[in-house]
This record gives C-alpha cells, structure tokens and sequence, in this order.
C-alpha cells in the first residue's frame, strides 16, 4: 500500500512564496523585492511575501486643485514659461521626450511613474499623446530648492519666487502643476492647439513626497514603468532604484535620464546595479538607458564611465 503524503498547508505556501520569488529574481522588475540592498539573496528569501491586499495597487486618484491665486499664480506662470521652453527649443529636454513616448507606447506602459518632473513638460506629453494607452501618469516630486548645489533644476525652484521659503514655492508649484496641468490640460502657454483635452483629470497622480517615499505608496508588481530622473548622485540614483524596482512589473521598465552625462552619478550607479544582478540594460536614446527584458529599446551600446558626482547626499 501506497503512504499518502499529507503537506501542511503553511509548508506548501512557504514553498509556493519560495518558487514565486525564484522566478521572479530572473526578471529586472523584480531581481530585488525588498528596499535594502545590503541584504543577501538567501536572506530576501527568508523575508515573507507581501499581503496580497498591497500588491498591484496604486495610489487612488485625488482631486486636483480647483483654483490657483497668489504665490500659486506666481510660481506657476514662472513654471509655465519655462515649460515653453524647454518644448519648444531645440536640443533641450524635449527632444527625447519622441522616443521615451514611442517605448512607451511599445511596450504598452499603462500605468507609469516619472520621478522628478520639474516643469511638468515631459508629463504633459505624455499625458497629451498618449491618451489612448495611458491609463495612470503618477508624478513623485517633493519640489524642493536647494536639494542639490550642483544642479541648475535645484537652483531654478528658488527664482521662481525670491526671497520665499523654499517650503512655501515647494507646496505652490505642486498645486500649481496640479492646477494648470491636471485641471486645465496646459500644455504650451498661448498655444491652444497644444492643450490636452480632455484635462487628464485622474489620469494625472501627483504625490508631493520624496522618490523613496513615493515608492512606499505603491504595491508591488503595480506599475509598468518607472522614469528616474530625479537626484542624479550617486546615493540618490542607487536609492532610487531599490526604491521602485519591487514597484514594477515582471517585464516592466526602469528608465534613467541622464545616463550618459559623465558629471553626475546616474552612470555609476546603474552599473553598479547591472553588474551585481546580472541585468539587461539598453539605449532608448542617446540620454535614457532602461533596465528591461523587451526588445523596444534598439538604441546606441550603453557607455560605461566613472562619475565624479559621488559625495553623501540627502535623499530626494
């Protein structure tokens, strides 16, 4: 006779986690589940897996401001003109915000993630252009002055109202983008064609937070891509990517701006990453590397050099 074999039920979903993340640990979108990159493989195995109430959730949708008046008119008519800018000059930001669109739109990025969107001028595009795959468009930005000497975005939040505190512009350009971006559907000022109609309304989220705060507000396996451009130190970058790298989905994107400019440390700490976890990193353009496994990013060779931008900084 044959011995029936009873498996307990706590043994067999402890397996069951175990083969999960084994799997799992092949793919980019999740080769590290847990924020703290000092921990061992054995020991993020160790680690249980996450309620199933807070896996693939996103943050819910908020009203976004009604009006805007005051020190909110005045911050926001700065961010406005320098959003004009930068979509409108040629080789400024706006000149890879095509291509980031077209990975987008390839690999069908429902619901994305822009760490850091100054301006809003990229997030706008998106939002412009994409209305027929974008479901979500989450912004993580705490808009803070002074967060980094070595960065002209850094420097810029203070002209935007002198000789106010850097808390009082932070809480007026959140409103402010909310207001002109989520409530209006400004694009370019004076250029109606370029509004985005509708106003994207709930499919622009904004969370006026850090990058690894934002992240918290975010289930795991949740989001298709994510777009890091937020501190480009060393640290920050590093921070960033075990901060939101659980967040994606298996075969989602983590995109990096900057990467091939040599004065930050964007470059380093994506090597780093790559070369630790055995990863996949590709070209979109000559500016956005991406760590993924699809094959819509059919840009230049990644370089690889050492940054100089490596001192402590705080988080953003």
């Amino acid at each position: 006779m044959k011995r029936k074999v009873r498996l307990n039920p706590t043994a067999i979903g402890k397996l069951s986690a175990t083969l999960a993340i084994l799997t799992a640990l092949n793919h980019i979108a999740v080769s590290r589940l847990f924020c703290d990159y000092e921990y061992t493989k054995e020991e993020i195995l160790e680690k249980p897996e996450p309620a199933a109430i807070d896996r693939f959730v996103t943050p819910s949708c908020k009203p976004h401001p009604s009006h805007c008046e005051g020190l909110c008119s005045t911050v926001s008519t700065f961010v406005q003109e320098e959003r004009k800018l930068y979509l409108t000059t040629k080789d400024s930001w706006g000149a890879y915000y095509k291509s980031v669109h077209e990975y987008y739109r390839c690999v069908n990025a429902r619901i994305i993630v822009e760490v850091g969107i100054a301006y809003g001028s990229q997030t706008a595009y998106h939002l412009k252009h994409g209305r027929d795959f974008i479901k979500e468009y989450h912004v993580v930005d705490p808009f803070l002055a002074g967060y980094d000497k070595g960065d002209a975005t850094s420097r810029k939040f203070q002209e935007a109202a002198p000789g106010v505190s850097p808390k009082d512009i932070s809480l007026a350009w959140f409103q402010g983008i909310g207001f002109d971006i989520g409530s209006n559907g400004m694009y370019v000022p004076g250029n109606e064609t370029s509004k985005i109609h509708p106003a994207p309304g709930c499919r622009l989220r904004m969370h006026h937070v850090t990058s690894v705060e934002g992240a918290k507000l975010f289930g795991d396996h949740s989001v298709d891509a994510v777009f890091i451009d937020g501190l480009h130190t060393y640290e920050g970058v590093l921070d960033d990517i075990y901060a939101w790298m659980s967040k994606i989905k298996v075969g989602g994107s983590l995109i990096f701006n900057d990467f091939n400019k040599i004065n930050f440390g964007v470059n380093k700490a994506v090597w780093e990453v790559v070369e630790k976890h055995n990863l996949n990193l590709k070209m979109i353009d000559e500016t956005n590397a991406v760590l993924s496994s699809d094959n819509c990013a059919k840009g230049l060779m990644p370089k690889k050099f050492k940054s100089s931008r490596l001192r402590r900084t705080i988080n953003h």
